[in-house]
């Protein structure tokens, strides 16, 4: 299979090669050592010939979005508490008072 992987990349890259007759893909295959079914199937441009070749199956996905969920506001972000206030005043007092 990695000469089949290998073939492809180079096909992808290759812009005279993406667009080769399959006359034109089986003297490339020529020089390529690669087995003779999959060389059949290259040229034929077989995919699902290739798939049952190698055994691979197609990979399918969903993805669904879940529910969206509200962030809760913290009120202690936005307003002080009464004590937090009250505490730093008493600070700021001490502080303005060992100055004085």
């Amino acid at each position: 299979m990695p000469d089949v992987v290998d073939f492809l990349e180079w096909v992808g890259q290759d812009a005279l090669l993406n667009r080769a007759s399959p006359g034109e893909l089986e003297c490339v295959l020529a020089n390529v050592g690669m087995d003779q079914q999959a060389r059949e199937a290259l040229v034929a441009g077989d995919r699902q010939r290739l798939e049952a070749l190698f055994d691979v199956a197609p990979l399918c996905a969903m993805l669904i979005p879940g529910e969206e969920q509200e962030e809760e506001q913290e009120d202690d972000d936005t307003e002080e508490s009464p004590e937090h206030e009250e505490s730093v005043r008493h600070a700021a007092m001490e502080v303005v008072g060992s100055l004085g």
